[in-house]
């Protein structure tokens, strides 16, 4: 008879990270192992850059890069099944603190957004002019986004 308690976690800390990821966050509970199972951590469905088992009550994970808030935290190694932790942790949301050009006619002309947290990987980004009207946008990088201005189509 083999008896494996499941995994239990229960706190995530810090809950708030930049868009780029990459700082440490720790997850604390109980039953992670007597030993390291090759223990493997995820942020909203993303894999951690990288995760180490620590003890049977703590693993540490390099966070990836994302955006949006209350992203679910899983937690599993070789022989356990996953256990979550919802609506663990947050990015900091976009920043625009500039846009060029920033006046004029831009009818259907590339407009370069500039910022902070716009992510650290290529996200389908979706854009609203002063006239509702949504404009094609194109991320660039955490801190670029390019937007084709709308056409005046009436």
């Amino acid at each position: 008879f083999d008896f494996k308690p499941p995994m239990d976690l229960q706190s995530v800390s810090p809950a708030n990270f930049p868009a780029l990821g990459g700082g440490t966050v720790t997850l604390t509970g109980a039953f992670f192992g007597l030993y390291d199972n090759t223990a493997r951590a995820s942020v909203g469905g993303r894999p951690c850059e990288r995760t180490d088992w620590v003890s049977h009550t703590l693993v540490t994970c390099r966070v990836p890069p994302g955006f949006g808030s209350g992203r679910n935290v899983s937690l599993w190694t070789e022989v356990t099944d996953a256990a979550i932790v919802h609506a663990a942790l947050t990015y900091d949301a976009p920043i625009v603190t500039a846009a060029s050009p920033s006046h004029g006619p831009v009818v259907g002309a590339n407009v370069t957004v500039l910022g902070a947290n716009f992510g650290g990987y290529p996200v389908r980004v979706a854009g609203v002019s002063d006239s509702d009207r949504a404009s094609a946008v194109a991320w660039v990088s955490d801190s670029s986004l390019i937007s084709t201005a709308p056409t005046d189509d009436g």
